[in-house]
């Protein structure tokens, strides 16, 4: 199970190699000894599952990815431009 899953967050949720798709996570809950994590979705009011073989990744919005990408692109060029100002040499 993933590590850092917020309550309230939307996630695409993977089972057994098949998407199950766009689900908001509720919480954890225990039965016995076993660990079920809750999501509300869409076709089902919730779903419990247990760790095995669940894959659990965050759902990114295309502002947020394309922020993303333009941050690591203003990041590149100004190291390429750092580099090209700045000789290898250089000592402060």
């Amino acid at each position: 199970m993933s590590k850092g899953v917020k309550q309230g967050e939307k996630y695409i949720v993977k089972s057994n190699n098949h998407i199950l798709g766009e689900m908001i996570f509720l919480n954890y809950q225990y039965a016995g000894n076993q660990k079920y994590v809750t999501f509300d979705c869409l076709y089902r009011s919730k779903v419990w599952l247990n760790n095995s073989n669940v894959s659990i990744f965050r759902y990114i919005t295309k502002d947020e990815y394309i922020t993303k990408v333009k941050e690591k692109y203003d990041a590149t060029c100004l190291a390429i431009i750092l580099k090209r100002l700045i000789d290898e040499s250089f000592e402060w």
